[in-house]
């Protein structure tokens, strides 16, 4: 049990990196690490005895995810003598960890089962320094993390924590169970920093439902993160229940889901597009469509455009050149790409077009409904 127990806190705290390590593709596209700081960017560096001279990968995740990216984000060569070094630069934050080149070999499922991650630390801006063996016999033998960060030594500070508490319990629990008590343990000391976010994330998938409301809940007001976001999509994933969205208008005018919601109408579209989007361009004749036949009968569209703030001229002209005449909002946000969008990450938005269908007590019975799935949706809910 303690062995099992010790084996279920390595994979929580990791990120699931070995989960990631089975979704790697089998060549990787290599990209060297730049070799000269970055401004205001992060350097990790260090030494990892037992993969000398071989290639290591950075694995970040984005958009408050604690699972991995299809792609390593960086790779570097390890020295002879095991050092090795990876520059760069994060928006916010993140959970990345440390692979080695043998784990990404996806044709060899049991090879990648019985490899772990390097090491696993809350990636910031500064130096990092990771020293160890590769590879560790346990817990306590993990990697070590030290760095200039406070979020990143708290992050570590809490990990190793937890894995100490679980080493030494001893209980017929299942090990979901101690992990969860070890987590929420440390989330009500951590209520107003990230950190207490990213656990939430990290225990979302499976911790009770009435637990995890509870726990985003108390996290402070003040505590803005991508973590908080997955967990309350996490949340609504299982739920099945809507997350409430307030943006302006083209007009600057606030318009809160909830309250079009309130409206009389028996169904509210939730659509996330762009005027840049090619795609969701071509989905607005039938959007147009539906609308017109079923509006009537209780159908609305709640628009969300995840344009940027230099496309606000581009997506007026958009909605009135596709004959929107719906509720649309936008937060003008600046992002590299839709899941760092804070309202598209809400609903584990990755791309566009996507939608939710939302019952009027806030039940979402449908998602992604394109062409003529839409009006055959409506015809069966509204019987027309």
């Amino acid at each position: 049990m303690q062995k099992l127990l010790i084996s279920a806190a390595v994979l929580l705290l990791a990120g699931f990196c070995a989960e990631a390590a089975a979704q790697q593709p089998t060549s990787p596209k290599t990209v060297t690490s730049r070799t000269a700081p970055v401004s205001g960017g992060y350097t990790v560096t260090g030494t990892l005895k037992g993969l000398e001279n071989t290639t290591i990968y950075l694995g970040i995740a984005r958009g408050g995810k604690t699972e991995f990216p299809a792609e390593a984000s960086d790779s570097a060569l390890v020295s002879p003598e095991g050092a090795f070094t990876f520059r760069g630069q994060v928006a916010e934050p993140v959970i990345a960890c440390l692979m080695p080149a043998r784990a990404l070999d996806k044709t060899n499922f049991e090879t990648i089962q019985k490899t772990r991650p390097v090491a696993s630390f809350l990636l910031d801006n500064g130096q990092t320094t990771i020293e160890g063996t590769v590879p560790a016999t346990s817990a306590a033998d993990l990697p070590k993390v030290t760095s200039t960060s406070p979020l990143t030594l708290k992050w570590e500070a809490i990990v190793r924590d937890m894995l100490a508490l679980a080493e030494t319990r001893r209980t017929d629990k299942a090990p979901g169970e101690i992990l969860d008590s070890l987590a929420y343990a440390n989330i009500a000391l951590n209520r107003d920093n990230m950190t207490g976010a990213l656990l939430l994330a990290s225990i979302a998938g499976w911790t009770p439902l009435d637990k995890l409301e509870a726990g985003i809940a108390s996290i402070d007001p003040s505590v803005s993160s991508a973590y908080l976001d997955r967990a309350r999509f996490m949340l609504m994933k299982r739920s099945g229940r809507y997350i409430d969205i307030e943006l302006a208008d083209s007009t600057g005018q606030s318009v809160k889901l909830s309250d079009v919601l309130a409206r009389n109408n028996k169904y509210v579209l939730l659509d996330f597009w762009a005027s840049w989007c090619g795609p969701c361009r071509r989905e607005s004749p039938h959007l147009v469509a539906a609308y017109q036949k079923y509006h009537g009968l209780g159908f609305e569209i709640y628009g969300v455009s995840l344009d940027k703030p230099e496309a606000a001229d581009a997506w007026k002209k958009a909605m009135c050149d596709d004959g929107f005449t719906w509720p649309n909002v936008s937060a003008l946000q600046t992002h590299r790409w839709v899941a760092e969008n804070e309202t598209a990450r809400l609903y584990g938005v990755e791309s566009i077009p996507s939608n939710f269908l939302i019952r009027n007590d806030g039940v979402i019975v449908a998602t992604n409904l394109r062409g003529a799935d839409l009006e055959a949706k409506l015809a069966e809910l509204l019987g027309q």
